[in-house]
């Protein structure tokens, strides 16, 4: 599989301050359970054809997180075209891609 180097759009601090910090999930929780290493990634992609609510209810069970976490991230794959939803072993970040690419849903995992 060719690797692939992503540049990952960020929200702007105008942005983040308008979300309260209550709803950001320290980075620790996004981490594989198996071990501490941040080899891969996994980036969902906005689509058109999934409903909001169906794409955030994939998210929570894939990452196993709050439904509220689960909108956030949806709403910034909306509003910027994709997100980082997780990061971990290689092994970690296929398992999540595979729970979100269940439903249809473009997903890479880059190392």
């Amino acid at each position: 599989m060719r690797k692939w180097r992503w540049i990952f759009i960020s929200l702007s601090k105008a942005v983040a301050s308008l979300i309260p910090s209550k709803y950001f999930v320290p980075e620790t929780r996004l981490r594989s359970p198996y071990n501490g290493s941040s080899d891969s990634k996994v980036v969902l992609f906005n689509c058109f054809c999934h409903s909001f609510d169906e794409v955030a209810d994939q998210i929570s069970k894939a990452i196993k997180c709050n439904i509220t976490i689960a909108r956030n991230l949806t709403n910034i794959a909306h509003n910027t075209g994709q997100v980082k939803v997780c990061e971990g072993s290689e092994d970690y970040c296929e398992a999540v891609a595979e729970v979100l690419g269940n439903i249809g849903l473009a997903v890479k995992v880059t190392h």
